[in-house]
């Protein structure tokens, strides 16, 4: 079963650090992915980016660019990354597992049951 991820970062946090201001150091993300049967799973969560090393290479918050955020995100997640997918793919692959039903049998005081 292929399934097709995509990322959303929904936020991002910034604080002022090392004479820098705005830097981003929190995202909040969804993930979501869906097979080729168009059933879906969803998760969600938040990390803590990393710290600006090179100042000549900071951007400000509000020039940073959906691509950018996603990366940040996932390389601050990193072995993590597969933790959040394999939510979404149990979660699609649970829609394949046979739903249990309810039997009625002559003993039963149940009008519940099939």
């Amino acid at each position: 079963m292929a399934i097709q991820y995509t990322w959303k970062i929904t936020r991002l946090e910034a604080v002022s650090k090392d004479g820098l201001d705005n830097v981003a150091m929190q995202a909040c993300f969804d993930v979501s992915g869906v097979d080729e049967n168009d059933k879906r799973g969803f998760a969600q969560g938040d990390v803590l980016l990393l710290p600006p090393s090179d100042p000549d290479r900071f951007v400000p918050i509000n020039h940073v660019t959906e691509n950018q955020a996603t990366s940040w995100t996932q390389a601050a997640l990193g072995d993590r990354v597969a933790f959040y997918e394999k939510l979404v793919a149990d979660q699609i692959a649970s829609q394949y597992a046979e739903k249990p039903k309810a039997v009625n049998l002559a003993w039963m005081d149940n009008g519940d049951a099939v």
